[in-house]
């Protein structure tokens, strides 16, 4: 049975400069096959997240569930990227004053939702695990974030990401289609995951997309969707002290429903009821829900007019959830990783305040909102409506269990872990 995952679009008028770019990617790698350039292993577990293709395929929110899946084995894990958009240079460490200009704004994401985690940046990785090594204490596990092509350091565990809507069979190279090198790069991978799928995939479509991803033997290969978590306000403070003209129309009794893309999971109860009862601590999504991703029960009510903001690779499916939360909702859509501008804050305010009903809502993803959190010049009232939509990692078919084990027995390999 062929599957119904859309086979990925191709620029054949391009394909000269994507043998060019091939011939390029070719002999860096072969260069490395043969230890010509050298891959440098450390003493320590590191597990590597990353893609074949450019664009987003979920690297962010698997990275997210490996950190908060080891920190809850009691590890002391650390997260490295190298920091994409990001305005500073070199090795920065995270703290409780960064911002997505000094860290970018996936780690801030990653930093924000796992305090107690060690999330840094640096370009070059090796000098980053380097500085992470000489901490103390140290890390017990290290993982990289989209670092499948930084053969420099030589991860004891590789994650590939593939899109459900974009896998990297029969897709070409840059620039003719999104692969940064050629399929056969696979092969590095230990653990292969097909992310975005839709909830209902049948075990007859998963059979058909490994036959069809032309897998190594033992290789592991996973499914996983993507689940609508909690959304929670960025700025808690505001919203229960009602600052702004905004909770003129706001309602402290907006509830929003969780879903996993293609069904209907749980409701999610008040997240501002939930800040009055578990804290206010700034755009920390434990904070609207007590860490453990449910709030208090208050009487339903969903907004009457709601604007999705966004600024990633593909806002198709956020967009569609928002309207699945209001069918009246409207979108503000800007390029992936947006730096926003006074006037980008400024269309934003315009937008808002032409929404219509008594409980306005601006709702955006927890990757814009790592850098709408200390971008000057958003208005008291769209700060007092500002919520992010978390999103998180569920695995198909059960896969779960078998996913956590490997992660669980590689890290346990090392004798410091065990």
């Amino acid at each position: 049975m062929p599957t119904s995952a859309p086979r990925p679009s191709v620029n054949h008028l391009l394909r000269p400069l994507s043998w060019l770019y091939g011939l390029g990617v070719g002999a860096r790698n072969l260069l490395f096959d043969t230890g010509v350039l050298t891959e440098t292993a450390f003493d320590l577990p590191v597990i590597c997240v990353g893609n074949l293709a450019v664009g987003g395929t979920g690297k962010t929110p698997h990275a997210d569930y490996l950190v908060r899946l080891l920190e809850d084995a009691g590890l002391r894990v650390a997260l490295l990227s190298r920091g994409y958009k990001r305005s500073s240079h070199g090795w920065q460490l995270a703290g409780p004053r960064s911002t997505s200009a000094d860290i970018g704004d996936e780690p801030l994401q990653i930093y924000r939702r796992h305090p107690r985690a060690i999330v840094a940046v640096d370009a070059d990785r090796r000098h980053g695990i380097r500085r992470l090594l000489a901490m103390t204490p140290r890390p017990d596990c290290i993982v990289l974030d989209d670092a499948f092509q930084h053969r420099y350091v030589r991860a004891g565990l590789n994650i590939l990401l593939t899109d459900y809507h974009r896998l990297f069979v029969g897709d070409a190279l840059l620039p003719a289609g999104r692969l940064r090198e050629p399929a056969s790069g696979r092969r590095r991978a230990q653990i292969v995951v097909v992310t975005k799928c839709p909830a209902r995939l049948s075990a007859v479509e998963c059979a058909a997309l490994r036959r069809r991803l032309r897998l190594e033997p033992g290789q592991h290969l996973f499914f996983t969707a993507m689940r609508y978590g909690t959304p929670y306000p960025l700025f808690p403070d505001e919203v229960r002290a009602g600052t702004g003209a905004a909770t003129e129309k706001t309602s402290a009794t907006t509830v929003f429903t969780s879903t996993t893309i293609g069904k209907t999971s749980t409701t999610i109860e008040n997240p501002v009821a939930a800040i009055e009862k578990t804290g206010t601590t700034t755009g920390n999504p434990d904070a609207a829900t007590g860490g453990t991703g449910t709030a208090p029960a208050v009487s339903p009510s969903a907004p009457d007019a709601l604007l999705a903001v966004s600024g990633i690779a593909h806002p198709e499916p956020f967009v569609r959830y928002a309207h699945t939360l209001c069918p009246r909702a409207t979108t503000l859509a800007y390029p992936d990783h947006h730096a926003f501008s006074h006037g980008d804050l400024v269309h934003i305010d315009r937008a808002f305040a032409a929404l219509e009903g008594r409980r306005r809502v601006v709702l955006t993803t927890e990757k814009d909102a790592a850098r709408l959190l200390h971008a000057p010049g958003l208005t008291p009232a769209v700060r007092a409506a500002l919520y992010v939509q978390p999103i998180e990692v569920e695995f198909l078919h059960g896969g779960e269990e078998k996913f956590n084990d490997i992660i669980y027995r590689y890290v346990r390999s090392y004798p410091r872990n065990r």
